[in-house]
């Protein structure tokens, strides 16, 4: 189970710190060489390891597909999304489609 940042809640945490015993995202933790320190207390903070392959390739297809959602980038995503619809409406009118412009406005308009 994935625990969550104790300030930002929306946030999954990356650190426990070893004296208050909060979870720590990236935003609550401050880095010093290769040592973490936790930023409501200063105490060292130690980071939170799972392997990748514990988690199931389900969980990582769908956070790939979220993350431009998650992360504001929504225009991104739909410029994507409707750059894949013109292509493959185009590959299926075939390479030899006089009309493709014609085609294109028809799609885009």
């Amino acid at each position: 189970m994935s625990e969550v940042c104790a300030t930002h809640p929306e946030e999954l945490a990356g650190w426990r710190c070893d004296a208050c015993q909060k979870h720590l995202c990236g935003e609550c933790t401050a880095r010093a060489a290769n040592v973490y320190y936790c930023c409501s207390c200063g105490a060292t903070a130690t980071q939170l390891v799972r392997a990748r392959t514990d988690v199931r390739f389900s969980h990582w297809l769908v956070a790939g597909f979220l993350y431009p959602v998650r992360r504001g980038l929504i225009f991104v995503a739909a410029l994507a999304v409707l750059l894949g619809i013109v292509t493959f409406a185009l590959r299926e009118m075939g390479a030899d489609y006089v009309g493709w412009s014609i085609g294109l406005r028809a799609i885009l308009a």
